[in-house]
C-alpha cells in the first residue's frame, strides 16, 4: 500500500454530474438571454459554443477584429452586433433588430450594404439547412408522392390522399428553422392551432422493416417535417 492510499480513500473524487452556473455574467445587453435557445447571460458563455471566446463580444473577438479594440461591447457598431448575432444567435429577436438597423444604415453606403448582404446570406443558408435523422439509403426503386398527414397511430401514418393505406417511418428530417421554432415554442408555450402538414414522401417499392416513429402532433410546429415513409407490412408491397 502506498503512502497516499489512506489520503485517497479519505478524499473521494467528485462524481461526473452536470454543472450549472446561474451567476449572471457581463455580456452586453444586446446578447440574448433566457428567452433564447442558449442563455448567454449566465455562467461562462464562451464554453457554450465552439470557440466561443472568439465568436462572442470581448477581448478574443476584438483580437480578430482590431477595429473594435478598446470599445465597450455595448458600443460596438450595429454591423458588428449583427455579425456576431448572425453567427451565434441567428434565430433571436436581437438579430432581427440589428439586421433591420443595419439595413437602414446601409442605404447609400455600398461597403456597408455589401457586408450586410454577406451576413444576411450566411444566416439564410443556416436557416435553410436541413438535419436528417436515421436516414436510409434504399437499394430498390423509390416512388415519390405528396400527401397530407391524416392520422398517426403508433408506427402507422395514414395520408388523406391514400385512404386505407398506412405507411411507416424510415427516416425523418426538417429544416433547422422549423426545428428551432419547435424548441422556442416549447420554451414560450407557443403552438400553432390550424397547421396541417403537407410533405413529400419517399415510398420504396417493397415493405421495409419497423423503425421507431417520432411523435407528430396535429396543429403543432413539431408537425412541420419532411417525412420519408416506407410501406407498412400490413399493406403489402407497392
Amino acid at each position: 500500500m502506498g503512502y497516499t492510499e489512506p489520503l485517497r480513500r479519505f478524499i473521494q473524487p467528485e462524481g461526473y454530474t452536470p454543472q450549472v452556473n446561474e451567476i449572471p455574467n457581463t455580456m452586453p445587453s444586446w446578447i440574448p438571454g433566457e428567452d433564447y435557445l442558449i442563455n448567454f447571460r449566465k455562467g461562462d458563455p464562451s464554453i457554450k459554443l465552439d470557440e466561443g471566446y472568439a465568436r462572442l463580444p470581448g477581448k478574443g473577438y476584438e483580437a480578430l477584429h482590431p477595429e473594435l479594440e478598446g470599445l465597450n461591447p455595448e458600443d460596438y457598431p450595429d454591423i458588428a452586433k449583427m455579425r456576431i448575432l448572425g453567427d451565434v444567435a441567428p434565430y433571436s429577436r436581437e438579430y432581427q433588430k440589428y439586421a433591420a438597423r443595419t439595413r437602414a444604415q446601409s442605404r447609400d453606403n455600398p461597403a456597408l450594404e455589401a457586408e450586410y448582404d454577406r451576413i444576411a446570406e450566411q444566416v439564410r443558408q443556416t436557416k435553410e439547412s436541413t438535419m436528417q435523422v436515421a436516414q436510409k439509403h434504399f437499394n430498390v426503386p423509390v416512388d415519390t408522392v405528396e400527401g397530407t398527414v391524416k392520422s398517426v397511430k403508433g408506427l402507422d401514418v395514414e395520408l388523406k390522399e391514400y385512404p386505407g393505406r398506412t405507411f411507416r417511418f424510415s427516416s425523418v428530417g426538417g429544416s433547422m428553422a422549423d426545428l428551432t421554432a419547435e424548441i422556442l415554442g416549447r420554451s414560450n408555450n407557443v403552438h400553432e392551432t390550424t397547421f396541417l402538414p403537407r410533405a413529400a414522401h419517399n415510398i420504396p417499392s417493397r415493405a421495409r422493416g419497423k423503425t421507431p416513429a417520432p411523435r407528430l402532433r396535429r396543429g403543432s410546429i413539431a408537425a412541420r417535417l419532411s417525412l420519408s415513409l416506407s410501406a407498412s407490412p400490413a399493406t403489402g408491397t407497392l
